[in-house]
C-alpha cells in the first residue's frame, strides 16, 4: 500500500504528484526510541559521575581550607594550589578508572551475546569512555580548584 501525496496547483484546475512513499517508512522504527533511552542513561551516567567527583573534591577542599590558608600565607600562588587539587583530582580519576575498568571488561564479557555489531572488548568504545571520563573528572575538579584559590589567609587562620 502507498500514500500517495498530491498538491493542488494554485490558479489551475490540475494537480501535481509530489512523491510516492511506502506507508512502512511512515511508522517509527522501534530501534531509534532504544537508543534514545540508551544515550539518555549514558547522559545521566555521565552527570552523576561529575556530580560525584565534584562532591567529593569539593569536600576535601572544604576540609583542607585551613591547610590551603597556610599554604597562601606562606607564598603559596594560586597556580600552584590550583595544580595540586587538580593533581589529587586526577589520582581519583585514575584510581576510579583502574578499578572500574577490568570491571566494565568483566560486564562486557557477561552481556556479550546482547552485543550487536561490536565485540566484547572494542579498544575504540573503552578508550573513549576513559578519555571522556578523565575529562569529565577534570572539569568537575576544576571549580573546588578555583574556590580554593580565593581562600583569605586571615579568615582561614581564624579559630573557628
Amino acid at each position: 500500500m502507498f500514500l500517495r501525496m498530491r498538491l493542488g496547483c494554485i490558479g489551475t484546475a490540475e494537480s501535481v504528484e509530489l512523491q510516492t512513499i511506502p506507508t512502512t517508512r511512515l511508522s517509527k522504527p522501534q530501534h531509534c526510541s532504544a537508543h534514545g533511552f540508551v544515550a539518555g542513561f549514558a547522559v545521566f551516567g555521565v552527570v552523576l559521575s561529575a556530580l560525584g567527583v565534584y562532591a567529593v573534591i569539593s569536600y576535601s577542599v572544604s576540609q583542607r581550607t585551613r591547610e590551603i590558608g597556610i599554604r597562601m600565607a606562606l607564598g603559596a600562588t594560586a597556580d600552584g594550589v590550583r595544580r595540586g587539587i587538580l593533581a589529587d583530582t586526577g589520582r581519583l580519576a585514575v584510581l576510579g578508572l583502574a578499578l572500574g575498568l577490568p570491571v566494565s571488561w568483566m560486564a562486557a564479557r557477561a552481556i556479550r551475546g546482547l552485543l550487536y555489531d561490536v565485540g566484547s572488548f572494542d579498544a575504540v568504545t573503552f578508550g573513549a569512555t576513559l578519555v571522556s571520563l578523565v575529562v569529565v573528572a577534570g572539569c568537575a575538579g576544576y571549580l573546588p580548584a578555583r574556590r580554593a584559590t580565593r581562600v583569605d589567609p586571615v579568615l582561614a587562620l581564624k579559630p573557628r
